[in-house]
Protein backbone atom coordinates (compact mmCIF):
# COMPACT_ATOMS: atom_id res chain seq x y z
CA UNK A 1 0.00 0.00 0.00
CA UNK A 2 1.22 3.25 -1.03
CA UNK A 3 -1.31 5.64 0.90
CA UNK A 4 -1.38 8.77 -1.21
CA UNK A 5 1.69 7.85 -2.74
CA UNK A 6 2.92 6.66 -5.81
CA UNK A 7 4.18 3.76 -6.92
CA UNK A 8 6.73 2.74 -9.69
CA UNK A 9 7.15 -0.21 -11.38
CA UNK A 10 10.35 -1.69 -13.18
CA UNK A 11 8.77 -4.88 -14.08
CA UNK A 12 5.16 -6.58 -14.36
CA UNK A 13 3.85 -9.79 -14.88
CA UNK A 14 0.46 -10.00 -16.52
CA UNK A 15 -1.24 -12.67 -15.69
CA UNK A 16 -0.58 -16.27 -17.75
CA UNK A 17 2.61 -14.06 -19.20
CA UNK A 18 6.10 -13.45 -18.72
CA UNK A 19 8.12 -10.88 -17.00
CA UNK A 20 8.80 -7.77 -18.71
CA UNK A 21 10.26 -4.32 -17.96
CA UNK A 22 7.98 -1.54 -17.30
CA UNK A 23 8.62 0.50 -20.31
CA UNK A 24 7.82 -2.63 -22.55
CA UNK A 25 4.84 -2.98 -20.96
CA UNK A 26 3.63 0.38 -21.01
CA UNK A 27 3.96 0.06 -24.96
CA UNK A 28 0.74 -1.78 -25.07
CA UNK A 29 -1.11 -0.97 -21.50
CA UNK A 30 -3.31 1.74 -21.43
CA UNK A 31 -3.84 2.35 -17.50
CA UNK A 32 -5.81 5.34 -16.32
CA UNK A 33 -5.20 7.35 -13.33
CA UNK A 34 -6.66 5.73 -10.24
CA UNK A 35 -6.82 2.31 -11.97
CA UNK A 36 -5.88 -0.79 -9.26
CA UNK A 37 -3.38 -3.00 -10.38
CA UNK A 38 -3.75 -6.87 -9.52
CA UNK A 39 -6.54 -8.20 -7.27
Amino acid sequence: ATGGGALRLLEVQPASRSRMGASAWLGGARPVADERLGG
